[in-house]
């Protein structure tokens, strides 16, 4: 499924697709969920993907360098992965 999100000048993100406001969390959810994800600004209409999954993937390294649990820094180091993976995909 593909959604498209728009970011208002207040910084509040709305999926078009569930009608709802979400948050970053809820976008790398959809991504790691294997969900295409276009963020467009709302006034503008400028792609903005790849800046939002960069700012998602920069909170996931830093949740994932403090925490010290190996046990769950696989999972934390897959969703990482994921994204990156669908970072690249995008800007590709």
């Amino acid at each position: 499924m593909h959604h498209v999100i728009k970011k208002y000048s207040n910084r509040k993100l709305y999926d078009t697709q569930t009608r709802r406001y979400i948050t970053l969390e809820d976008i790398a959810r959809l991504v790691r969920d294997g969900g295409d994800v276009t963020v467009v600004q709302r006034d503008t209409g400028e792609d903005l993907t790849p800046a939002i999954l960069s700012q998602i993937v920069a909170r996931e390294e830093r949740r994932s360098g403090g925490s010290g649990h190996s046990d769950s820094g696989d999972g934390i180091q897959e969703r990482g992965q994921a994204l990156l993976d669908y970072l690249r995909r995008t800007i590709n």
